[in-house]
């Protein structure tokens, strides 16, 4: 069996004074109390120490300083009055003190005449040291015939200073004993009603009211602390009671609250089955629906909204329509039905649908039908402070179809042009060749027998001329005419190029053989090679030449250069001849259109729209420059297609 040791009184003692310490403040408060005493004791007395201490200092300096001049005055004679003996007997006389450590005269020149006792050491010294020359003075004039010093010990003083300080320390620890002695009884007075408000707070916070206070009487801070705890405890009284009505009450409470609760979730399953089956209604429309309070901030966001505009609910609830989606005009301006909307005040949203463009998510602008309506309930406050609900229709497939009809009207008007000048063109060039075949041919039927074989072929070259003018001008109209179908053939092939272009110069030169022009031509090397539609080709450079020769009328010099600049032909026609008049420039390229200047010049208008069609086919592209009575630049630039693999 094991024997428990008890503990030391010394470890009992301590421990009950930490809890003591620890659970009452009183201690703490006596503790820093003696602290603060012994502190500021402490204080004082070392500060007392240090002044006895300079007191004693200045004292003793005075007294040596005192002596030395006594010794300066009675050394103070004419030079040669002054002898060893002299000095050596005013020395002995002042050396009799029992304080005095060191006593020394000096001549002028700085050596020794009397000396009493050792000097003091460089360290270690306690006392003080004085230092006076010793003058003559003889009439105006005065003369130093040496000087003093000496050295005093400061043991006359070490005991007075003692008793002095032992003096203000008794009378320190006397005073610190004292308040202490005094705060103890004043916390003895203070402890019985600080105990009974300590006593009684502990019932109070346990919730029992019977408490007993001896300091409500007290016109001090204690007698106040103490009738403010009878005051709660009168409080904590009446909560009780009104504490056990509250439970009687509750209970009556409890069960009407449990039928209006029952009450409520059935009205609130009701409005979300309603809520659910709007929401149903508002998430299956074709427009998007979007809801806002007052100040133009989404409440409600509908599945068509996101498909149209991009935003998922959460990324725009909250926010204001107008900032979010920024609707313009077409002009770029904010329209001024919804410049006020979102804004403080009484509010009138617009009477019909307005169209404007709002911005998307993804950061293009949509085209969109605006229809806004206010919701004023009675919920909702007064009027103008509802929600408002805004309906965006798309309008891209209306405006789409909106500008397929009116590209389907232009392009029928255009057709009704296109057949106008036709019909013109048509009654105009074939009238010429078919009055000349007509001509010809009643004079072969009727003067055959009388013209001469000469004459007879004359003739019927002239019929052969009308027939071919109008077989081309026939197969210009068929070659526009699969353009505009989007029939024309387009197959690119290996060619000379070089032998090309000269053949289709050959050819130009001979359908014009009255043109008075000089054709000169810069091909690339023979037997170049491209990859390009041979007859479209044709098209395009017979076209350009036949052009040049026929509107040159006095003639001049006919550029036709072959190059390549970079990845491209580049084919270049230049004439000397009537030019373009500017406001013709636009529409050179138009079929049927003729220039002011060439109405008196037989032609379709038909060369250079087929230009362009076959110059597109080759994905390239066509210029021209012209100033009239100067002449005309055309510039066709057609890429070198290396092999059928460039048109995929």
């Amino acid at each position: 069996m094991g024997l428990t040791m008890p503990d030391s009184p010394r470890v009992s003692l301590w421990s009950r004074g930490v809890k003591a310490w620890r659970s009452d403040f009183r201690w703490r408060m006596y503790g820093a109390i003696v602290l603060v005493v012994l502190a500021s004791s402490s204080l004082y007395t070392l500060y007392a120490i240090r002044v006895l201490e300079n007191e004693a200092q200045g004292r003793l300096q005075d007294r040596a300083d005192k002596l030395a001049g006594v010794l300066a005055s009675a050394l103070a004679r004419p030079m040669f009055d002054i002898n060893d003996q002299a000095v050596t007997s005013v020395v002995k006389a002042l050396g009799a003190t029992a304080d005095l450590a060191h006593l020394a005269v000096f001549t002028p020149e700085d050596l020794l005449q009397a000396e009493v006792g050792s000097p003091p050491a460089a360290t270690g010294f306690e006392g003080v040291a004085a230092m006076l020359p010793v003058t003559y003075h003889d009439g105006a004039r005065t003369y130093t015939v040496g000087r003093v010093e000496l050295a005093l010990l400061a043991a006359s003083t070490e005991q007075d200073l003692r008793q002095r300080v032992l003096q203000v320390v008794l009378a320190n620890l006397l005073l610190a004993v004292a308040i202490v002695c005094l705060l103890y009884l004043l916390g003895r007075q203070m402890a019985r009603p600080l105990a009974d408000i300590q006593a009684a707070l502990t019932a109070l916070a346990s919730g029992d009211t019977h408490i007993q206070l001896s300091g409500r009487e007290r016109p001090d801070q204690v007698g106040r602390l103490s009738r403010a705890v009878w005051v709660f405890r009168d409080v904590l009284q009446r909560l009780q009671a009104t504490e056990k009505q509250l439970l009687s009450v509750n209970a009556g409470l409890e069960a009407a609250v449990a039928e209006r609760t029952r009450h409520l979730q059935d009205a609130v399953a009701q409005v979300r089955a309603s809520q659910a089956q709007l929401q149903a209604i508002v998430d299956i429309s074709t427009d998007a629906v979007i809801l806002t309070d007052a100040c133009g901030q989404v409440q409600s966001w509908n599945e068509r909204a996101t498909a149209m505009l991009g935003w998922a609910p959460a990324l725009v609830l909250g926010q204001s329509l107008l900032a979010l989606l920024q609707p313009q005009d077409e002009a770029g301006h904010t329209p001024e039905a919804l410049a006020p909307f979102g804004t403080p005040g009484h509010w009138d949203p617009p009477a019909g649908p307005l169209e404007t463009l709002v911005l998307c998510q993804a950061g293009h602008r949509l085209p969109v039908e605006w229809a806004m309506g206010q919701l004023d309930t009675a919920l909702a406050g007064p009027p103008g402070a509802g929600l408002v609900c805004v309906f965006l229709r798309d309008l891209t497939q209306r405006r789409r179809a909106e500008e397929d009809t009116r590209t389907a009207l232009a392009r029928k008007a255009e057709l009704y042009e296109l057949r106008s000048r036709f019909i013109a063109m048509a009654s105009h060039e074939f009238r010429t060749p078919l009055t000349s075949i007509l001509s010809s041919v009643e004079l072969l039927r009727h003067y055959r027998e009388r013209m001469g074989a000469q004459e007879q072929d004359e003739l019927l070259v002239s019929v052969e001329t009308g027939v071919q003018r109008m077989t081309r001008m026939l197969d210009r109209v068929l070659v526009i005419g699969k353009a505009d179908a989007d029939k024309m053939a387009f197959s690119p092939r290996s060619l000379l190029l070089a032998e090309l272009c000269h053949d289709v110069s050959v050819e130009a030169r001979a359908h014009a053989p009255h043109s008075r022009c000089t054709l000169v031509e810069a091909f690339p090397p023979p037997g170049t090679q491209a990859f390009l539609d041979e007859e479209l080709l044709r098209h395009i450079l017979g076209n350009l030449l036949s052009n040049a020769f026929k509107y040159s009328p006095l003639g001049g010099e006919v550029l036709f250069e072959v190059r390549t600049e970079g990845d491209a032909w580049v084919f270049t026609v230049r004439d000397h001849g009537m030019g373009i008049p500017a406001q013709d420039l636009p529409h050179v390229f138009a079929s049927f259109h003729r220039c002011g200047n060439a109405t008196d010049i037989p032609g379709t208008g038909l060369g250079l729209a087929i230009v362009e069609r076959a110059v597109a086919l080759h994905q390239g592209g066509v210029t021209v420059e012209s100033q009239p009575g100067q002449g005309t630049v055309f510039t066709v630039r057609l890429p070198q297609m290396a092999s059928p693999d460039y048109l995929q």
